[in-house]
């Protein structure tokens, strides 16, 4: 068994049991920029994530941001970057996030436009660390379950089962374990 856990809002799991992860995704999202798409039904997320378990899914990490309708306490610091830089203000916040990561042991997450400036944020922090239309389960689009329905079989052709099996299981689980104090 892991000695590391993953904070979840059922309680403390170990890393090693946290099973098929969806490692990034919204629950509940609400701005005043997706006016008319938000994300703030509790009913639809509880049928989003019973159609994820019904295809193998086990976890969902929930990255709402604090003020955008998180419904649940933090397990996971995330911070957002830029494209293809960072400025000031970002260093500073990452900066911030790497200080709380290292005092608490919670894990960052980092939001990136585009996938962009990844090492430069890996050289500041210090190492690793959707809108309604998205809901499958509500018939608005691939929501949720997609990740296992058909993004995996394609993953698995691709890459073979130990690779998929690394991206689904083992990294979310090394990701997000921590030896909370």
């Amino acid at each position: 068994m892991s000695p590391d856990v993953v904070r979840t809002v059922l309680g403390d799991l170990p890393a090693d049991q946290l099973g098929v992860c969806d490692a990034h995704d919204h629950l509940f999202f609400t701005s005043q920029l997706l006016a008319g798409q938000e994300l703030d039904d509790p009913d639809a997320a509880t049928a989003e994530l019973a159609a994820f378990g019904a295809v193998g899914g086990r976890a969902v990490v929930q990255w709402t941001p604090y003020g955008l309708g998180r419904r649940v306490r933090a397990g996971l610091i995330k911070v957002a970057g830029e494209f293809h830089a960072l400025s000031e203000h970002v260093r500073r916040v990452m900066t911030a996030a790497a200080e709380a990561h290292h005092a608490t042991g919670a894990p960052i997450g980092v939001h990136l436009e585009h996938g962009t400036a990844g090492l430069e944020v890996i050289e500041l922090i210090g190492g690793d660390t959707t809108t309604s239309a998205a809901r499958g389960s509500t018939g608005g689009g691939p929501g949720i379950p997609y990740l296992l329905r058909r993004l995996r079989p394609r993953l698995v052709h691709e890459l073979g089962s130990a690779a998929t099996e690394e991206i689904f299981l083992a990294n979310p689980a090394r990701a997000f374990g921590v030896a909370w104090s």
